[in-house]
């Protein structure tokens, strides 16, 4: 299971406006792109949802529930929201702190007495951060600053994006928190744990002596009128799914997957339809929150820890400086399964949010997410130019931009795209022969060629400010 986590890095924002007054937006201009992503892409279904704090205001519905059915999808369809999970589990914990049961200073130890043999139990006991020896938290699960790794070590194999089956087990979460050797040089420091949060689930069930499904009832989808989200994967909630299709093949059926003890961290079902009601309560908390600094148990970046230049994670949400205006500070999740893809996004000084869902994911699916954002948030769409195969060969190779960074430029189709090691690759659009750009944040490649042709010179600008010149070396 896997999260869609923003990497790229802008400058820290200083000052938030807390003025909430929707922004007009153009919904012809959303659908048009969304038609055109939909159509490029041979995308089999897409929800998107357009929330303010009044509720749902639009629903753009683009497939079938299984293809060639001759169902259309619309914000009742059920999808898998991956990691989207992680906020449903986050605010669970927040109604429990609320209600005085639990503390994120607690000692996890403390919840997993009688779970775990007691040598292995000290090491959550005493735990070292440089020289200061204390105990691991609820607060270093919920912020992913415990040292743990992205999954439990007998979570069942996903290879090559094929479904988890058969789920994990509570044996194997607590066999796996036993053997664990902890990365004390990752304490304190931000590492994305899908195994953390499956271990949240597990210690919020035994904090409470309830299951995370009653837990997710009483404290989310009852509150919220969510009569289709669940943690329940059985005949009767697959039926109201959405079939997913695998990313590298979109006539590939897949299978939703069975997740287990790792539920809390990426398993839960829910439409559009239901998220919207958590949105907009949510939004006009988080409007609220920015005006008077009082935090609800829907404010889930209270408590947040900065882990790069522009964005902070709480407790199950990101926030984040927008990659497009600066001005604008963005609250969410976003999740993958390989074939469900999920977004959720609030935007609480411009009164509007994103709900997005598909039943096959990819990287068209976050360059999708920022085009309607952009739109969303009134900023201006970049048109695009179509060059030949041959003016955008001149640009292929490696580019090194020091500090061991290298990325490579190479053609697909009749586009640019942009790789660098350990993070997916992403398109450019040509603004003319020399100057590309990206759609997903303001960010661009200008190049100088001498009389034949050849690459001179490479001025890339980061966040329409910052300059690097990075050499060509391939």
């Amino acid at each position: 299971m896997k999260s869609l986590i923003y990497t790229l890095t802008l400058f820290f924002f200083s000052a938030v406006s807390t003025a909430a007054q929707t922004t007009p937006y153009d919904l012809n201009s959303i659908e048009d792109i969304i038609d055109s992503y939909i159509k490029r892409f041979n995308i089999p279904s897409l929800v998107v949802g357009i929330v303010d704090n009044q509720g749902l205001q639009h629903v753009i519905s683009r497939g079938e529930k299984q293809q060639d059915s001759g169902l259309a999808v619309d914000e009742n369809t059920g999808y898998q929201i991956a990691s989207l999970s992680k906020t449903f589990t986050s605010i669970v914990y927040n109604s429990l702190f609320e209600a005085g049961d639990m503390n994120v200073l607690d000692s996890v130890s403390t919840y997993l007495r009688g779970d775990i043999p007691g040598e292995a139990l000290e090491k959550y006991s005493r735990v070292m951060i440089g020289d200061f020896q204390t105990y691991m938290r609820l607060k270093d699960f919920l912020q992913h600053r415990a040292g743990l790794p992205h999954n439990g070590a007998s979570i069942p194999p996903t290879p090559n994006g094929a479904p988890m089956l058969g789920g994990y087990s509570e044996e194997g979460l607590l066999n796996d928190l036993a053997a664990l050797e902890i990365n004390h040089d990752m304490l304190n420091k931000f590492s994305y744990s899908n195994f953390g949060f499956a271990v949240l689930g597990h210690i919020l069930e035994n904090a409470t002596g309830k299951t995370y499904e009653d837990l997710l009832k009483q404290y989310v989808t009852d509150p919220y009128q969510m009569s289709f989200t669940t943690s329940v994967l059985n005949d009767k909630t697959r039926s109201k799914l959405a079939t997913p299709y695998d990313v590298g093949n979109r006539k590939k059926e897949t299978k939703p997957w069975e997740m287990g003890k790792a539920i809390p961290a990426g398993g839960i079902l829910s439409n559009v339809s239901d998220l919207s009601r958590l949105m907009t309560a949510q939004m006009k908390d988080y409007q609220e929150y920015l005006k008077s600094n009082q935090a609800t148990k829907l404010i889930l970046t209270a408590d947040k820890k900065q882990y790069s230049e522009n964005a902070s994670y709480g407790y199950g949400f990101f926030e984040t400086q927008n990659m497009l205006d600066s001005t604008v500070v963005q609250f969410g999740h976003g999740g993958d399964v390989d074939g469900f893809g999920s977004f959720y996004e609030i935007y609480p000084t411009k009164n509007v949010g994103l709900v997005m869902l598909t039943s096959s994911g990819g990287i068209w699916f976050n360059e999708l997410k920022n085009e309607v954002e952009k739109r969303l948030i009134g900023q201006p769409a970049k048109e695009e130019v179509k060059l030949s195969k041959d003016v955008l060969k001149r640009y292929v190779g490696k580019y090194d931009f020091g500090n061991d960074q290298i990325i490579t430029i190479f053609r697909r189709g009749g586009r640019l795209m942009t790789a660098t090691k350990g993070r997916s690759a992403l398109y450019l659009y040509a603004q003319n022969e020399t100057t590309f750009s990206y759609r997903a944040f303001n960010s661009e490649f200008k190049f100088e060629l001498d009389d034949k042709g050849k690459v001179t010179k490479v001025v890339y600008t980061q966040n329409g400010t910052r300059k690097i010149y990075p050499k060509r070396i391939k």
